[in-house]
């Protein structure tokens, strides 16, 4: 876990299914694949493919108090992913925040 990562907070969200409805249009723009939400909004889980190896990775994103983003991302295989899920939970959270 990358302590210096934070939960991201989408400040223009008032209710959990509009603020998992962000969450998931950040999933999809980010290339996301089978990308499914619990019934209660409150949960999101898919999976990134790396585009040289081919690797898969599961991402789980958590929505706390109305609109506060936690997320994860775990290599499926191997010790070490040099760096791509510190890097895939950056660019989720720009996307989401509209940073880029």
């Amino acid at each position: 876990m990358h302590a210096s990562l934070k939960p991201c907070v989408v400040k223009s969200s008032s209710s959990v299914p509009d603020t998992m409805a962000l969450v998931k249009a950040a999933a999809t723009k980010c290339g996301f694949s089978k990308i499914s939400v619990n019934d209660d909004s409150t949960l999101l889980q898919c999976i990134d493919t790396t585009k040289l190896v081919k690797f898969v990775d599961d991402i789980v994103v958590e929505i706390r108090n109305t609109n506060e983003i936690h997320i994860r991302s775990k290599s499926r295989l191997g010790a070490y992913d040099f760096g791509a899920n510190r890097k895939r939970i950056e660019r989720f959270q720009s996307v989401l925040t509209g940073s880029s």
